[in-house]
């Protein structure tokens, strides 16, 4: 990463053999529209949409075409040297951001260049169809020196600011190709403030987990991000570049490793995202479909990247598919590995009595667990069998007796790992199943101190292996929800499992979106949390397939789950992101502790989760935490439909900077119709903030309550937003929730 004057901010079926890609919607939804091109580069043109779904809307015009919608249009076609980038307009301000002619991505194909749409590339035809609730333009060329046909997607939503792209790669002739330098999409655009977020791995010293970071690069100055290993170990898979107020942002679906990179050149930032330099090779008659990637667009319409982005998060990633966001009770940080089903069924009656609406047993409940640890959820993992002495009556026990009481029911999985003790015993795991790098199981240490291993998803039989333990455990126990966690990574580069010596993260990957998929179909009402340490697959990939993820095993105190959600939220939506109130209330003053609003609150930022002993508590610290779940509940309707938007600076939990002031998160329904602002202060802060809300509509009266005070006035969302809300310090808690609803 280069070094610039950094600012911590507050502020068809599938087309492929092998891979597993966003998929195809039912023949039954198709449209198709075939437009042959003849080989001069001469092609159809017309006032007239080819397809239009809503204000959504492809068009064939001068030689190209222009896919897009009110929000956003992008437009390609010959530009003289091949099919290019002609203009990435914004409709609301006509800016367009495009400085470039070249085509839109590229390729290494057995070593050499190809620009896709450009020499040697031949244009062959395009096709429209309805895609997902939006519309698709595939553009298909021919490489005749390596028989590859190559089609570039590209797709758009009806109220949302995004253009979706990916290239599909399909060896025609007898024999195999190398790949690499995958990339999604190149393109040269305005300069500007470039904004990035760091990842969960990220050193306290560079600004730690989740940090929203901005800065300008000097004139040939280059800045990469990217990851590895797993996509959100070093940064978040998100960018964005401001221009005045507009921005202009992007992001990878992929859940492994991946690239960006910027270079600025006098007043442009030519940027590329996709795959880092590795090869991988396209058997004869194969297909790979490339993960998926975007870019949108901010502005006074849709003001924040969350707001741009919700549409095609609905449709094209969740396909329709709501966010649930239920009060969760995790046994991890109460119980550790040391759970049973006596105590289990006691802590159950407890957290049932406060509202908690799921109840999920973590890591433990299988046989010959450590007995001198709770924390050593690696001991025999791997066995798929659950304790007959701490669980006489089995799992599904647990979940019955949650449904009696009217709890949903979940369990902790780590399918993609298992402890070497248990390799190579009947049944189980198999040593070849067994990922490794240069022959071991764990880099840091020999084999002979390794203590488990990850199973390598490319290889099928080890898919099969996993796959079969966990539907046949899964229909044991008959769950509502699994958390899927995954604690270890490598990235394997053993022969023998269906990759390459440089591809097995990639291959893993859509090895895991295949068992993932293949859950959800012998499943589909369970719910599935993406945990790997916490936040180390943050990305869209795995919103597509899970249902909430874990941000953080550091999950207290307050201020920290906070500025993880603050980070976050410009990317995901915030009933994905996860994170439990723990212990005791933690006190947040000298003067002030036992907060349940301040504490509970702060976790309402996101999906809602409480971990630690109920059972035994006092009636006072029950009723406040009732009475917090409770108002989750009130407005839960409004947050799981919401995108949310940092309103102030990111709350700071560096080392050497203590945080004081106020930190405010708005989260505003999709018609605007209604909001919620979450607002929180410090002992010393200012008595008073001036907050301005974004997004609401101008001419609407809105009713403003506060959830400790009830109802305080009403005003216009014009009047709202101009003047500002003001928001108090009080006595009754640090954390301050205010609701707006449209009259």
């Amino acid at each position: 990463m280069s070094d610039f004057n950094l600012e911590a901010h507050a502020g068809s079926k599938s087309c492929r053999s092998s891979a597993v890609g966003m998929g195809r919607p039912p023949l039954a939804f198709v449209v198709f529209v075939c437009l042959l091109l003849i080989p001069t580069g001469v092609m159809l043109h017309g006032d007239e949409p080819l397809i239009q779904i809503g204000d959504t809307f492809i068009q064939a015009d001068d030689g190209g075409w222009t896919i897009g919608n009110d929000l956003v249009r992008y437009a390609i076609g010959d530009t003289g040297n091949g099919v290019g980038i002609r203009a990435i307009q914004d409709p609301v301000t006509a800016h367009d951001w495009n400085h470039g002619a070249a085509p839109d991505s590229y390729v290494m194909v057995n070593g050499a260049r190809v620009n896709i749409g450009g020499a040697p590339t031949q244009l062959v035809d395009a096709e429209v169809s309805e895609w997902w609730g939006g519309v698709k333009l595939d553009v298909r060329y021919r490489l005749p020196s390596a028989s590859l046909l190559i089609t570039r997607s590209y797709a758009a939503y009806p109220g949302s600011s995004v253009i979706e792209m990916w290239t599909t790669f399909t060896e025609e002739a007898a024999r195999s190709v190398v790949l690499s330098e995958l990339t999604d999409y190149a393109m040269s655009i305005d300069n500007g403030t470039l904004s990035w977020v760091t990842g969960l791995g990220a050193l306290p010293e560079n600004g730690g987990a989740f940090t929203r970071f901005a800065g300008d690069l000097d004139d040939g100055q280059s800045f990469d991000l990217g990851s590895e290993n797993r996509v959100s170990e070093q940064s978040l898979p998100f960018y964005s570049i401001q221009v005045g107020e507009d921005q202009f942002f992007g992001s990878i679906i992929w859940s492994g490793s991946w690239r960006f990179h910027a270079l600025r050149r006098d007043d442009t930032v030519q940027l590329q995202i996709g795959m880092p330099a590795f090869q991988t090779t396209l058997g004869a008659g194969a297909s790979l479909e490339m993960p998926h990637a975007v870019f949108g667009l901010t502005n006074r319409r849709v003001p924040s990247t969350s707001m741009a982005l919700a549409g095609f998060i609905e449709k094209a990633v969740r396909k329709g598919r709501p966010m649930s966001s239920y009060v969760s009770y995790n046994t991890w940080y109460s119980y550790g590995t040391f759970v049973d089903e006596g105590s289990m069924l006691a802590e159950m009656e407890s957290a049932a009595s406060l509202g908690i609406e799921q109840f999920v047993v973590d890591a433990g409940w299988w046989y010959h667990i450590n007995p001198d640890d709770p924390s050593d959820f690696s001991r025999n993992w791997g066995n798929w069998e659950v304790d007959p002495e701490r669980f006489p009556n089995g799992l599904g026990a647990l979940t019955a007796r949650a449904h009696e009481l009217g709890m949903r029911f979940g369990i902790w999985v780590e399918p993609e790992r298992v402890a070497l003790s248990t390799v190579g015993e009947p049944g189980l795991a198999k040593e070849r199943f067994l990922a490794s790098v240069s022959g071991r199981y764990d880099p840091s240490v020999p084999n002979s101190a390794a203590t488990s291993a990850q199973i390598c998803f490319a290889d099928p039989e080890a898919r099969t292996w996993v796959l079969n333990k966990l539907l046949t455990f899964l229909g044991d126990v008959q769950p509502d929800y699994i958390k899927w966690d995954n604690n270890f990574w490598i990235n394997c580069n053993r022969a023998g499992h269906g990759h390459g010596a440089q591809d097995g993260n990639f291959q893993h990957q859509f090895g895991l979106q295949s068992v993932l998929e293949q859950v959800r179909e012998a499943f589909p009402n369970i719910e599935i949390e993406n945990c790997a340490s916490g936040g180390n697959r943050l990305s869209l990939d795995m919103l597509s397939r899970t249902d909430v993820a874990w941000v953080d095993d550091r999950t207290d105190p307050s201020i920290y789950v906070r500025h993880n959600m603050e980070g976050l939220i410009g990317l995901l939506p915030p009933s994905y992101l996860l994170s439990f109130a723990v212990g005791p209330i933690e006190g947040v003053a000298d003067t002030q502790t036992g907060d349940a609003g301040y504490v509970l609150r702060s976790r309402m930022l996101g999906s809602f989760g409480l971990s630690w002993l109920m059972s035994g508590m006092d009636e006072g610290p029950r009723a406040e935490i009732r009475k917090q779940i409770d108002l989750f509940k009130r407005v839960r309707p409004l947050l799981t439909r919401s995108s949310g938007t940092l309103l102030s600076a990111q709350v700071i939990t560096f080392p050497d900077q203590p945080w004081s002031g106020w930190d405010a998160v708005e989260y505003l329904t999709p018609d605007a119709t209604q909001a919620v602002l979450f607002a929180f202060n410090t002992a010393d802060s200012q008595p008073v903030a001036l907050l301005h809300m974004k997004g609401l509509r101008p001419g609407v009266v809105y009713t403003v309550e506060s959830a400790d005070v009830g109802p305080i006035g009403s005003a216009t969302g014009a009047e709202i937003m101009a003047a500002g809300v003001e928001v108090s310090a009080s006595g009754v808690s640090l954390g301050h929730a205010l609701i707006f609803r449209a009259q």
